[in-house]
């Protein structure tokens, strides 16, 4: 167990001792992984960015990425740590790259306006509270939310779209299964 997966059990097991009418300690503690992950990787992300004195571009990256997740979904690792570390590589990446929207972030916007429109939403039915039938609508928003940055033309939010958008097609559900079967090889398909 990884140290977010045991800081998550930790505080779930301290939450259910103290506040006994609480939720399940299992579903504190799928309820915390995600918050303690995402806590760590924007920790994480502004450390550098402030190194990096790029603070403000961050923010918007990582709003506008989470903000499209949040409806076009994406491929989920199996390791809170694994994700952890890649949405803070990710993030930084995206933030501190720099790019001219013309011709740069154009054709990315493009890019993820075709990987919206062929794939979105995919990866949600792990999370039960998403109702199939508003899938049409998240595909909508999901088009809409990228479609904004043709008018603001920016290259920040060009690159957190492309970083959200590679995560949505099959294959980068393939390419994360094969990838952790190398170290999960107990979810290894033959």
């Amino acid at each position: 167990m990884n140290p977010i997966d045991r800081s998550a059990k930790a505080i779930a097991q301290y939450i259910k001792a103290n506040y006994p009418e609480s939720a399940s300690v299992e579903v504190l503690y799928f309820s915390l992984v995600p918050i303690i992950n995402t806590s760590i990787s924007i920790l994480i992300s502004l450390i550098i960015s402030w190194i990096l004195g790029n603070i403000i571009p961050l923010i918007i990256v990582f709003i506008a990425f989470m903000l499209l997740r949040t409806f076009s979904g994406g491929v989920h690792f199996r390791s809170s740590l694994v994700c952890c570390f890649t949405s803070a590589f990710t993030l930084t990446l995206a933030a501190n790259i720099q790019i001219a929207y013309w011709p740069a972030g154009f054709s990315l916007d493009i890019v993820s306006l075709l990987l919206v429109l062929l794939y979105s939403p995919s990866g949600l039915e792990e999370l039960k509270w998403f109702d199939k039938k508003k899938y049409p609508l998240f595909k909508a928003i999901s088009v809409l939310i990228v479609l904004s940055n043709f008018w603001i033309q920016s290259p920040l939010l060009s690159m957190a779209f492309i970083a959200q958008t590679i995560t949505i097609p099959k294959l980068a559900f393939r390419f994360v299964q094969r990838v952790e079967g190398k170290f999960y090889p107990e979810n290894k398909q033959a």
